[in-house]
């Protein structure tokens, strides 16, 4: 579970850290990431499966605009800290890399 250093400030290893930014701890933030894949994955299976079905989606999946945010492990922690903080999206964007807006 390494980031990269564009993807977060956090320091996962910093269990005090990680636990005063998020309210979590490592082991916590593995089970939380290991159900958010399983959620995105079945709601965008569900999404596209449904886009087929109504004829909007002649294409598979995987093209178009990536976003910054690439690891779900990021996606938990940006979600985790803006809830326990509630931070400007200033300091959001600084901590993550994102843009302000």
């Amino acid at each position: 579970m390494i980031l990269s250093p564009t993807e977060t400030l956090i320091k996962i290893g910093d269990e005090r850290q990680l636990k005063a930014l998020t309210g979590v701890t490592p082991s916590q933030l593995e089970i939380l990431v290991q159900e958010f894949t399983k959620v995105l994955a079945d709601t965008r299976q569900a999404r596209y499966e449904q886009a087929v079905l109504a004829g909007r989606r002649p294409r598979k999946p995987g093209g178009g605009r990536h976003g910054k945010l690439t690891t779900t492990t990021s996606k938990v922690l940006q979600v985790l800290v803006y809830c326990k903080l509630y931070p400007t999206y200033d300091d959001l964007g600084s901590r993550f890399g994102i843009s302000k807006s």
